[in-house]
């Protein structure tokens, strides 16, 4: 396979679309009153109603910080990897600290960058391979919805699930390729599994992994997709440094990101 160059991703994982919901399970009642009924709680096909699942994710964490943690990590036939890494961290007063890191080849790779966002607004700050940052007031890389509510939903929805774990946790195979978090660069998706572990209505982890061929140079690669929610509660959030001061709309500075 040709080489992979690091030139910019675009994730399409956290442009969240749709859906959210809850799930049902249909239950098996015993043929007759002296023949156990089996125990519908432990395995199960699901039909899941993607909005449902959403809203459900939403109130679980409710008004609480919290922080998730995703990454996407591509390896190459040659053996290769590269990794796209986003951090959200979510604190009081619609206050929230976003970061979006490279490593190793990754189709279109953009520079580093981190976005702070509160009531008065938002900041970006990149970091180029020089070491220079330029910062930015300005919407973009803002997140509609810091839960990935909508987006969660979607994901769980394209797939018919089983329900194991005391329903805990929810498997599938073979998700719709149009519900599925590809980054920009891949396409021709297939052979898809998806793994999601659910505690008190949050998605405390989702991972998807699948086949996927790049859309250019040709060759193939084995994407997996991991999300993780931790710290709900237990998140603090306070502003960067290098936010400019008031009406300063951008900055430009040199040396290694903070």
């Amino acid at each position: 396979m040709s080489a992979v160059r690091p030139a910019v991703l675009l994730c399409a994982v956290l442009c969240l679309t749709a859906g959210c919901q809850t799930l049902a399970a249909d239950r098996q009642q015993p043929a007759t009153p002296t023949t156990p009924a089996p125990v519908p709680t432990a395995t199960g096909d699901l039909d899941v109603d993607g909005e449902r699942f959403a809203r459900r994710h939403r109130r679980g964490i409710g008004n609480r910080t919290f922080t998730i943690r995703v990454s996407f990590t591509a390896t190459y036939e040659n053996g290769s990897s590269g990794t796209l890494r986003d951090r959200i961290v979510v604190g009081e007063g619609e206050r929230y600290v976003r970061s979006r890191r490279y490593a190793g080849p990754f189709p279109r790779a953009a520079p580093n960058r981190t976005l702070w966002r509160d009531a008065s607004g938002t900041a970006v700050r990149q970091t180029f391979d020089n070491g220079s940052t330029a910062v930015r007031r300005g919407n973009r890389f803002v997140l509609n919805d810091p839960t990935l509510s909508r987006f969660l939903g979607r994901v769980v929805e394209g797939f018919d699930l089983t329900r194991t774990d005391a329903g805990r946790r929810l498997t599938g195979t073979d998700g719709d390729p149009g519900s599925l978090p590809v980054p920009r660069g891949f396409g021709d998706i297939r052979d898809s599994r998806l793994t999601v572990l659910v505690r008190d209505g949050i998605v405390r982890r989702l991972v998807v992994t699948y086949e996927g061929s790049l859309s250019r140079g040709g060759g193939t690669a084995t994407i997996r997709f991991d999300l993780s929610v931790v710290d709900v509660g237990e998140t603090t959030v306070t502003e960067p440094a290098w936010v400019p001061a008031g009406n300063e709309t951008s900055t430009n500075q040199t040396g290694t990101d903070a």
